[in-house]
């Protein structure tokens, strides 16, 4: 039996919890039975356990969302990248 995303997202933030914390023998038994018990494709709900939900499509396929605080790391960076690699027209 599949479950709603209102019953599925509290769900998948405990077993989140624990997929994060278990070795690697462990992750394939918890994926096996939060697949079993969502009904999710297991590429798709490794990606939702490994990042806390914070997934989103697009054209290009599955992308994460980026908080406030890795976009304000990251943005210092950028400049240099594009004089190291070379890039003509990087957008910021």
């Amino acid at each position: 039996m599949e479950m709603t995303m209102r019953e599925r997202k509290p769900y998948y933030r405990e077993v989140a919890k624990r997929y994060r914390k278990a070795g690697k023998k462990e992750k394939g038994v918890i994926l096996d039975e939060f697949v079993a018990t969502v009904g999710l494709n297991r590429s798709y709900a490794s990606t939702l356990l490994r990042t806390d939900g914070k997934v989103v499509y697009t054209r290009r396929g599955i992308r994460l969302k980026s908080d406030k605080e890795t976009t304000d790391s990251l943005t210092p960076i950028i400049p240099v990248s594009a004089i190291v690699f070379n890039y003509e027209k990087l957008k910021i």
